[in-house]
């Protein structure tokens, strides 16, 4: 998979946080933090890397239902779970805490952030067709440069 494939299901996820988790968002931004500085080892595992395998194993049965929306509905989610304490981390707290989530979640009351955190499939797609499309036109621009010499 080539990172002009993926690039969209960041700036998706990008602008999904900026919608739902705004300070959390504004903070990312300031600290330079990239998504896919943690969601790539989220996704790629569907969370079973991330997560205790009994809540990992409950976001598998729901992708299967939802598709990838859910994984994104899961990824903010987690987020909003810990924003509290990474609002209050400076960059490297909050890139150990995202990349080493403590294993003592409390699944009731993740899952009802999960069930709380409505990510509109709609929505969902209409984002990601758009920065599939950009990303496409990129792709095509750069296509179209004419190589130097060396």
């Amino acid at each position: 998979m080539e990172l002009s494939d993926i690039r969209p299901y960041f700036a998706t996820f990008a602008a999904l946080l900026e919608e739902k988790l705004p300070k959390l968002h504004r903070l990312f931004r300031a600290n330079k933090v990239e998504s896919d500085l943690f969601l790539v080892d989220w996704f790629m595992s569907i969370f079973a890397r991330s997560l205790p395998l009994d809540i990992a194993s409950r976001i598998w049965d729901w992708y299967v239902v939802r598709g990838e929306v859910y994984l994104f509905q899961v990824g903010l989610s987690i987020l909003k779970y810990f924003e509290p304490r990474l609002l209050r981390q400076n960059v490297d707290g909050i890139l150990y805490d995202l990349t080493h989530l403590p294993s003592n979640l409390d699944e009731d009351k993740f899952f009802k952030i999960v069930d709380g955190m409505n990510v509109d499939t709609k929505r969902y797609t209409d984002l990601l067709e758009s920065f599939q499309l950009a990303e496409a036109s990129v792709q095509q621009q750069q296509q179209q440069q004419p190589k130097s010499k060396q």
